[in-house]
């Protein structure tokens, strides 16, 4: 008779602990799981940036090679110069601002999808918090018919 009731009051006090534990557990997976996330989508972002600014130079390049061509067989026209100078600056401007949107849109994106993946982690988390919660209930119910 003295063992469960000892074993009540001690097995409550394990109870606690692994509550605590529970909750530790599942705060190192959430961010376990951020970090992740973060990274992959970093990651992803940087990937995206570069390429549509390596596009963008490459059109340039490829623009300013085909102008300086037709201003050499022109005979170097000071006005033609000017003009295409002028488009290049342009679709500069144009360009860095098609990329700067696109970096924009992939923030934008990045920050819905971690906002996402957190608030199922934290749902995750209180669900499995309620579960432990359920069981130590059940448990000292039990002993508790038991003693």
């Amino acid at each position: 008779m003295w063992m469960p009731r000892s074993g009540h009051r001690h097995g409550g006090g394990e109870g606690g602990q692994a509550e605590g534990a529970n909750e530790k557990a599942a705060a190192e997976m959430e961010q376990q799981v951020k970090s992740g996330i973060d990274a992959g989508l970093s990651a992803a972002r940087s990937a995206l940036v570069a390429d549509a600014r390596k596009k963008a130079e490459e059109d340039v390049a490829v623009e300013r090679r085909a102008d300086a061509e037709r201003g050499q067989r022109a005979g170097g026209k000071l006005k033609e110069s000017k003009q295409t100078e002028l488009k290049l600056l342009k679709r500069r401007r144009k360009l860095n601002e098609k990329a700067e949107s696109l970096e924009l849109d992939v923030a934008r994106r990045v920050k819905e999808e971690t906002d996402g993946i957190r608030d199922a982690a934290k749902k995750q988390a209180a669900e499995e918090h309620l579960l432990k919660d359920r069981e130590v209930q059940e448990q000292n119910a039990a002993l508790r018919r038991q003693g």
